[in-house]
């Protein structure tokens, strides 16, 4: 009986945390909206873009050495009962430093006109106005770690200096956005 009760213990302790370590919530719209950072990047992402998989370290990086900018990642998948699993699982695997936000009616890739996976936008915040400092991509080349410019930390560092965004636009290298 004692051993059958650490046995049932033993049970009840690994499925909780299991639940618990693999629950996880996607940011919403109004979150990232409702956000009072003055700063915020937008990083429109996808599970199944190998150009979006290359960047990952590089934005986990960003975020962290930043710190007073609101990052959040964009998942532009198609979500359904059979792909979200999948989805989930991905993102989940990747140690995001910062929130993902589930973008399933693409008002966000909309708004900021996203066209590839990664694409970047720094939004300013200033008197409830809000102003899109640069968008485009992240480096100028698809692949991370072959990229000799990256316009998103360069402009986050001119940021941080007080100084204006060295690029307003750059072009983004990556897997298209299904639109639906």
């Amino acid at each position: 009986p004692m051993y059958r009760n650490m046995q049932r213990a033993a049970i009840l302790f690994l499925t909780t945390f299991a639940f618990t370590a693999s629950t996880w919530a996607y940011e919403s719209v109004k979150s990232y909206q409702e956000n009072p950072s003055s700063l915020k990047v937008l990083v429109f992402l996808s599970k199944n873009c190998p150009c979006s998989r290359s960047h990952v370290d590089h934005l986990n990086g960003l975020s962290q050495k930043y710190p007073n900018i609101a990052f959040y990642g964009v998942i532009t998948d198609f979500f359904d009962k059979d792909s979200e699993p999948e989805i989930k699982a991905y993102f989940d695997s990747q140690n995001f430093k910062f929130p993902l936000i589930k973008d399933s009616e693409q008002m966000l890739v909309k708004k900021y006109g996203a066209l590839k996976t990664p694409f970047s936008v720094i939004v300013q915040n200033q008197s409830s106005q809000e102003q899109v400092l640069y968008e485009g991509g992240v480096s100028d080349d698809h692949d991370f770690p072959s990229s000799t410019k990256h316009y998103l930390e360069e402009n986050l560092a001119a940021l941080a200096q007080g100084k204006d965004p060295i690029y307003k636009v750059g072009k983004s290298l990556g897997c298209y956005i299904r639109r639906f």
